[in-house]
C-alpha cells in the first residue's frame, strides 16, 4: 500500500468537501421531497453497487477486467502528472484517454484500486443526477418521480457504471451533454457550453457514441423551429443550428478511424465495423447469433434484444439471470406506459428533447444490433437506458367523461377545481370580471335583462 503525500491528503479532503457541499446544495434545491430522499438514497445505492462491481470482479473473474489494466497504467502515469508533465495519453481517444484519467485520480488520492472504483462510481451517479435535472427541465409534467426511482435504483445503473472503467465516464459526460442539450432547448444560459464539454467527455473515450448524441441533438434543434418565440430570432437558431451540426459532423467524420473493420468483408465502412463487432462479440459462453439492423423487421427484432434480452430461458449463470429479471421488468414497465406512448408522435413533434431521446434510442439499438454477446449487451445498456426512461415517463393525458368535464367546468366556475393528480383534455370557459347584458353570471344563471328606460 502506498502511502499519501501531504498535498494529496489536501486536495483529496478539498475533494470531498467540495463535492459534499454541491450535493446537500442540489439536493436541498429541490422542490419535491420525495426526490430529494430519493437523490440521496441513490448515492448510498451507489456506493454500495460499488462494493459490489468490486466484490463480483474479484471473486468471479479472480480480478481479471479491463480495470486492472486502468489501474496499472494510471498509477504508472500519476509519476508522469506528478514531475509537471502531460502525458501522449492525455492527447488520445478511446482507452488511452481512460488511463489518464485514472493516472488524473491516482496523482491526488493512494494508489488503491478500490479508490478507482469510488471515484467513477461517483462520476457515474454525478451524470445520473444531470439526467434528472435535464427531464426535470425539458419535459416539466413528466413522471418525475418514476424517473427519479428508475435512474437510480436499476440494477444496470446501479452496478455496471460503478468501477474503474469507459462505462462510468460516459455515463457521467452523457448526463452533462444532455442536461445541456436540454438547457439549449428551452433557450436558458449556458446551454451550448455545458452540451460542448459533455460532448467532448463522450469524444475522448467513445468518438461514435458522442457522434450519435450530436446528430440526435441537431434533429431535435431542427425541430425547436416550430416553436413561435423561436421563429422570432431566426439568426439565433440558425447559428446554434450550425454550431451542433459542426459538432456532431466532426464527430461522426472522426469515429471511423477508431472502430475496428473486418477487411475480408465488402462494402461500406460501416458494414466492414459491423461484421468486425459481431465477429469479435459472438465468442464465449454468453455469445448468440446476432441480427444487425438491415430492414424494419430487424430494427423490431433489435429493439426486442438490445434492451431486454437475454431472457429467463436464455440466461445459463447466475449474473445472466439477475440481467434477465430486469429485462421482464422493463418489458413490464413498457406495457404499463402504454398510455403515455400514445402521446409520443405528438411529442415528438412539440417536445424537442423527447424527439433527441427517441433518436438516440433508434441509434442505439441500430449500433449495438450487432452486438452478438449478451455479457456486453448488459453492460452497455447503462448509455441507454436513461433516455429510454424518457420515453416511459411522459406525461399521462388522458380522456374523461363527461360527467368529469361537467364537474370540471362547474368547479373552474365556482373557483373551485378538484384535482385528481392526473392532466386532462378539457375545454374551460374563460373568466370574466363583469357581467353584462348576455353574459352568464357567477351563479351560472343568466343576469336579469336591463331595467326600461325613462
Amino acid at each position: 500500500m502506498d502511502g499519501i503525500g501531504t498535498a494529496q491528503a489536501v486536495l483529496a479532503a478539498f475533494g470531498v468537501t467540495a463535492a459534499l457541499v454541491i450535493f446537500v446544495r442540489v439536493v436541498r434545491s429541490e422542490s419535491d421531497p420525495f426526490i430529494a430522499r430519493v437523490m440521496v438514497l441513490g448515492l448510498f445505492a451507489k456506493l454500495l453497487g460499488s462494493v459490489a462491481r468490486y466484490t463480483f470482479m474479484a471473486e468471479l473473474y479472480g480480478g481479471v477486467g479491463d480495470y486492472n489494466r486502468y489501474f496499472q497504467e494510471g498509477t504508472r502515469l500519476a509519476g508522469t502528472i506528478r514531475g509537471g508533465s502531460l502525458p501522449e495519453q492525455a492527447r488520445q481517444t478511446g482507452t488511452p484517454f481512460v488511463d489518464f484519467l485514472s493516472g488524473v485520480v491516482y496523482t491526488v488520492l493512494p494508489n488503491q484500486l478500490w479508490i478507482g472504483f469510488a471515484v467513477f462510481a461517483l462520476l457515474s451517479f454525478i451524470g445520473a443526477v444531470f439526467f434528472l435535472k435535464a427531464f426535470q427541465l425539458a419535459v416539466p409534467d413528466g413522471h418525475h418521480r418514476r424517473f427519479a426511482l428508475l435512474i437510480f435504483f436499476l440494477p444496470t445503473m446501479v452496478f455496471w457504471p460503478s468501477s474503474l472503467g469507459k462505462e462510468a465516464w460516459l455515463v457521467f459526460t452523457l448526463g452533462i451533454a444532455t442536461y445541456g442539450a436540454a438547457r439549449s432547448l428551452r433557450r436558458a444560459r449556458f446551454g451550448y457550453v455545458i452540451a460542448l464539454v459533455g460532448g467532448a467527455g463522450v469524444f475522448v473515450v467513445r468518438p461514435h457514441m458522442a457522434a450519435l448524441l450530436g446528430l440526435a441533438f441537431a434533429g431535435a434543434f431542427v425541430l425547436r423551429f416550430r416553436d413561435p418565440d423561436v421563429q422570432g430570432h431566426a439568426l439565433a437558431w440558425l447559428l446554434g443550428l450550425m454550431i451542433v451540426g459542426l459538432g456532431a459532423g466532426y464527430a461522426a467524420s472522426n469515429f471511423g478511424d477508431e472502430l475496428p473493420r473486418d477487411q475480408t468483408v465488402e462494402g461500406s465502412a460501416t458494414e466492414q465495423v459491423f461484421a468486425e463487432t459481431t465477429k469479435r462479440t459472438s465468442q464465449g459462453g454468453s455469445g448468440f447469433e446476432s441480427r444487425p439492423v438491415r430492414s424494419p423487421v430487424d430494427f423490431l427484432h433489435a429493439a426486442v434484444t438490445v434492451p431486454f434480452r437475454p431472457f429467463p430461458m436464455e440466461a445459463h449463470n447466475r449474473q445472466a439471470q439477475l440481467a434477465s429479471l430486469e429485462g421482464l421488468f422493463l418489458l413490464g414497465l413498457l406495457l404499463m406506459s402504454l398510455p403515455r406512448l400514445r402521446t409520443l408522435p405528438r411529442a415528438l413533434l412539440r417536445r424537442p428533447f423527447v424527439a433527441m431521446a427517441a433518436a438516440y434510442s433508434v441509434g442505439f439499438i441500430i449500433a449495438f444490433s450487432n452486438v452478438g454477446n449478451f455479457g456486453i449487451l448488459v453492460r452497455q445498456r447503462a448509455q441507454l437506458l436513461p433516455f429510454l426512461l424518457v420515453l416511459l415517463c411522459l406525461p399521462l393525458v388522458r380522456q374523461v367523461t363527461s360527467t368529469e368535464a361537467t364537474e370540471r367546468v362547474r368547479g373552474e366556475v365556482q373557483g373551485v377545481v378538484p384535482t385528481s393528480g392526473q392532466p386532462v383534455l378539457v375545454m374551460l370557459p374563460p373568466r370574466t370580471t363583469e357581467t353584462g347584458a348576455g353574459t352568464p353570471s357567477a351563479t351560472g344563471r343568466p343576469p336579469p335583462p336591463p331595467p326600461p328606460q325613462g
